[in-house]
């Protein structure tokens, strides 16, 4: 018999990390978005006006589970409001998980779903994203869909990855001769005539000293506009707890590319069962005609390749120079569900509707001519 747990946060308590971890360990990779101290830093500086929802469950007074995700009211449309729920730090996170043994995923899944669907909690949209094939709750929701005579959407993208136990000139065959091979000859030649250039991999920097430059060079390239200063200092105390936990971990790394003593470009770089995903990176945008951020990449994936690692993946996002790189990519899976059970959900689906019918009707009126 499963018992299941719902507990609502606004933080994440110390006492469950013995729980979290023992499960984070068992569940299917990649899971280093989803260890503890990652969540808890996005908990404690990103969340906003997200919930923290942690489905607990149990059987035969063990914990199977957890199914962790966050809710907030938002507006539809601006206008009407509703209720979201999602995977706990999606905001942050490339690859989702249920934190359970791949076999229990199912169970949990399951289990988890059937509380949300209970009315114990009011919510109108959920999303389950992220989510890389093979991973154990793809098959789940759809089941749990069917019995559940739940309409489920389903939506398929790309997480793009690189083969890397192939002959090197396999792998370079594959890469777009002018965005690619054509463009990282001139950067060679660019930077060889400009001055002295390399590339430093783990320097022996403080953890502050790393956020420092990546922020610096972040704020060139114009990533932060918009953002308040408030939430700017909050990402940067988030990227530093991520790399300070990560580099004791051993599996976070970080690569720089340097011209005359300048840094121009970075890439940082998790590693996890010989799969080596990048996090995040850019460049300078003043050394943009050198193309850094290419050749950069190029290097890092030499050494992983030298290295014997499976694969270099691009982790989330279907951005045109990933294709630039490689054809080959796994599917990334999104499930959205209405809850169609509660009246209000109800009420906006049927607002929805008729917004939607007026708005066709209004665009689909001839103009008359005066």
């Amino acid at each position: 018999m499963l018992e299941v747990k719902p507990i609502i946060l606004s933080g994440m308590p110390t006492s469950i990390f013995p729980i979290w971890d023992a499960l984070h360990e068992k569940s299917f990779p990649p899971n280093f978005q989803q260890n503890f101290e990652y969540i808890s830093s996005w908990v404690r500086n990103l969340r906003g006006d997200w919930r923290p929802l942690l489905i607990f469950v149990k059987k035969r007074n063990r914990v199977l589970g957890i199914l962790p995700l966050m809710f907030r009211n938002e507006k539809r449309r601006n206008v009407l409001p509703y209720r979201r729920v999602t995977f706990l730090a999606s905001e942050r996170t490339d690859f989702n998980i249920v934190l359970a043994d791949p076999k229990d995923v199912e169970e949990v899944t399951t289990a988890g779903l059937d509380w949300l669907c209970s009315g114990a909690l009011r919510w109108e949209l959920l999303i389950l994203d992220d989510l890389v094939e093979g991973n154990p709750i793809i098959s789940a929701v759809p089941k749990w869909a069917e019995r559940s005579h739940v309409v489920l959407n389903q939506k398929i993208g790309k997480y793009y990855y690189i083969n890397l136990r192939r002959p090197w000139d396999d792998i370079w065959g594959e890469t777009s001769k002018k965005f690619i091979r054509k463009n990282i000859n001139v950067a060679r030649n660019r930077l060889n005539r400009t001055g002295s250039w390399q590339i430093l991999v783990n320097p022996c920097w403080e953890t502050k000293e790393i956020v420092d430059h990546a922020i610096r060079i972040s704020l060139l390239r114009g990533f932060s506009a918009g953002i308040s200063p408030t939430r700017r200092e909050a990402y940067k105390k988030f990227l530093t707890d991520v790399i300070e936990i990560n580099r004791r971990k051993g599996i976070f790394n970080s690569y720089w590319m340097i011209l005359n003593e300048t840094v121009i470009a970075y890439e940082f770089i998790f590693e996890q069962r010989d799969v080596c995903y990048a996090w995040t990176g850019t460049f300078n945008p003043e050394y943009a005609s050198y193309w850094p951020s290419r050749l950069l990449l190029l290097e890092i994936m030499k050494r992983y390749h030298e290295k014997r690692f499976k694969e270099f993946s691009f982790m989330r996002g279907e951005a045109e120079y990933k294709a630039k790189w490689t054809p080959n990519f796994k599917k990334n899976y999104r499930f959205i569900i209405k809850n169609k059970d509660n009246i209000y959900g109800k009420m906006i689906i049927s607002a929805e509707k008729l917004s939607q019918l007026l708005n066709w009707k209004y665009f689909s009126t001839p103009s008359i001519k005066r």
